[in-house]
């Protein structure tokens, strides 16, 4: 569910969009800029009275006019890319579980979180 800053001209609620999924998707990119979220390394989405687990694989920022990206491994090594400064290579900066806050890198905001589905869980 996604509140929007539109409110309903009958009962000034705000008004909000409803998501619901037959199939669970693969990818998930789930973008919030401008707001101020808390990136989780997994979370567990209900489809059909099933839970199905999603990994986070990546993240974009902005910031200065400029995009960056930190890519997540199964083994959830976090690996930098910045096309400008590290051209095609990538840059080590940590585990999932070493990194305290997600949502900022190098100073720069994250703007879209990047999962895919692992498995169905139980």
């Amino acid at each position: 569910m996604e509140t929007q800053a539109r409110v309903c001209t009958e009962c000034n609620s705000h008004l909000e969009n409803v998501f619901s999924f037959i199939q669970p998707p693969n990818i998930l990119a789930l973008s919030f800029p401008q707001s101020n979220l808390h990136i989780d390394a997994e979370f567990l989405m209900k489809v059909e009275n099933n839970d199905y687990q999603y990994i986070l694989r990546g993240i974009i920022y902005f910031g200065a006019d400029h995009f960056t990206s930190c890519i997540i491994t199964d083994q959830t090594l976090i690996w930098y890319h910045d096309g400008m400064e590290t051209e095609a290579d990538v840059e080590y900066e940590g585990t999932i579980g070493n990194i305290q806050d997600l949502n900022t890198c190098r100073g720069k905001t994250a703007i879209v979180a990047i999962y895919t589905l692992l498995i169905a869980a139980k």
